[in-house]
């Protein structure tokens, strides 16, 4: 899994890869913070869809007939497995090229769709496009990337609230204290085993 930047690689063009509420629109449902992410801190957020697309805002005054790749790192929430597409499309919404159909599992996987862009347009990441992505399809999200070239090791831009990293040595209790609220939802035993623990943890956090 690639996660790491080295200084030979281009930058993320995506403003805050790891902060949904930016990218927030009236068509989708987004808790932050709140689910373990590849790296083992709670930054990934979740996604709820009601009916549209989830549109990533990449950058605009790109370099003309070059490939640019979008990629982001999901999993599903619970029950079966999620298909829909991915696409790039510029300032305008026209689709650029064709969209690309993904299934998105119980594990974290990174998806990314590559695509030469033939003017210096503003393209945008459009995550289940064509309405394909339906309420009840409920997903965890995490690494938004926008970068020239073929697909690249993730870096991330902006800010995300604090992660804890996790180890078999940490406690619940420990949880709580980065987690407001744990304690009112389930009783914080310090004998609790946190990488056992995490997804249920997170997963109770999740309430209407």
């Amino acid at each position: 899994m690639l996660l790491l930047l080295d200084e030979g690689n281009p930058p993320n063009l995506i403003d805050h890869s790891e902060d949904l509420s930016a990218y927030f629109t009236v068509s989708l449902d987004e808790r932050l913070n709140i689910f373990v992410d590849p790296l083992g801190l709670i930054t990934a957020d979740k996604a709820s869809a009601t009916g549209n697309a989830l549109i990533i805002h990449g950058a605009s005054s790109l370099v003309a007939n070059v490939v640019y790749t979008g990629s982001f790192y999901a999993k599903k929430v619970s029950g079966s497995d999620i298909v829909f597409d991915i696409a790039i499309k510029d300032a305008s919404n026209v689709i650029i090229g064709v969209p690309k159909e993904i299934t998105i599992t119980e594990s974290w996987q990174r998806f990314s769709i590559s695509l030469n862009i033939e003017d210096n347009t503003q393209v945008n990441i459009w995550i289940g496009d064509g309405n394909t992505w339906t309420s009840g399809m409920d997903i965890y999200i995490w690494g938004l990337q926008l970068n020239l070239g073929y697909l690249s090791d993730y870096k991330k831009t902006g800010t995300s609230a604090v992660g804890i990293l996790l180890s078999k040595t940490d406690n619940m209790n420990n949880l709580a204290d980065f987690l407001p609220g744990v304690g009112e939802i389930r009783t914080v035993d310090e004998s609790d085993d946190m990488l056992n623990l995490a997804d249920a943890v997170a997963k109770s956090l999740d309430v209407a």
